[in-house]
């Protein structure tokens, strides 16, 4: 069959496409499917009789129950025959409506009727002397009231003052020019400014996840050259990966032990706060399973016989 030339043109394709078909029908075709009945169209007729409009879309009128095209689908253009029943429903329940109002308002305004009778016919039976004595006493107990509650202020007051003559410190209740009052006691910053100024200049891997962090201050009495230094680690890691990174990003040289000293290897040694006694860390524990180490903390890089003490 030679290559189709020129544009597709798909009439052309349909009627050739047909022609075949009916020279191998003509030629005994034994395949039945050829004689099967038509398929019947889902196209709805609308059910008003000037119309003979066969849509697939139709709409059922929820009124009268019969289906119609899409321009007859209101009752209105169907001449439905409950639309009349369907106005009629709607002003009744309009009229049930307005009855419920008015009855309302008209409880509502009986009962403002009656509490205005009633205020009418008490006020009358009393005297201007009963009111004059009513509002005496109402003021009198108006005044017992505030006289009350002064007393009450004073009592506090004066118990307040006494309680703070008797907590003052013994150096301040000593005699003579040697009493000196104690140095207020400096409080220490919290944990959170303390994590916050160490992110502004810790060092690390970016690929670490911000939710594995640990950033902790460095420190070494080897090297003084690290007191301003601070890292992020990631808590995943062992004691021993972290003393690798830390070198690593600090650069700097760890003394040659060799041959192999344990006493003389360099170790990670933990301490909440600077003034505090430095302890060695295993280097073979991960850092999430030390409970003791949290953000904000520090790592002191020494040997691992380094005297503290003597510090």
């Amino acid at each position: 069959m030679p290559a189709p030339t020129g544009p597709w043109n798909p009439m052309q394709t349909r009627s050739k496409s047909v022609h075949f078909l009916k020279e191998h029908i003509e030629a005994g075709c034994s395949n039945n499917l050829h004689n099967l009945p038509k398929v019947q169209s889902i196209a709805i007729l609308c059910a008003l009789s000037k119309c003979n409009r066969r849509d697939r879309v139709v709409q059922t009128c929820p009124d009268c129950s019969q289906t119609f095209c899409l321009p007859h689908r209101h009752p209105p253009d169907h001449n439905c025959p409950k639309i009349e029943e369907r106005k009629l429903a709607v002003e009744a329940e309009a009229a049930r409506r307005q009855e419920i109002k008015d009855s309302i308002a008209r409880k509502l305004t009986g009962s403002i009727t009656d509490a205005t009778k009633i205020t009418a016919t008490t006020g009358s039976t009393v005297t201007p002397e009963e009111k004059q004595m009513q509002a005496k006493v109402k003021a009198e107990a108006a005044k017992a009231a505030i006289a009350e509650a002064k007393a009450k202020i004073a009592a506090r007051t004066s118990s307040t003052k006494s309680a703070a003559a008797t907590t003052t410190t013994p150096s301040a209740t000593m005699t003579g020019t040697a009493a000196t009052m104690a140095p207020p006691r400096v409080k220490k910053a919290s944990r959170v400014v303390t994590v916050m100024k160490i992110k502004k200049t810790a060092v690390g891997e970016d690929k670490i996840s911000i939710s594995s962090r640990v950033y902790v201050y460095i420190r070494s009495p080897v090297f003084p050259q690290l007191d301003d230094r601070s890292v992020y680690v990631d808590k995943t890691w062992t004691v021993g990966r972290s003393m690798d990174k830390i070198v690593e990003w600090l650069k700097i040289a760890v003394p040659k032990n060799e041959p192999f000293d344990a006493q003389k290897r360099f170790s990670i040694f933990h301490a909440k706060e600077l003034d505090d006694t430095p302890t060695m860390l295993n280097m073979q524990d991960r850092l999430q399973q030390i409970t003791t180490v949290e953000s904000g903390d520090v790592f002191f890089l020494a040997p691992a016989d380094f005297a503290w003490s003597t510090q």
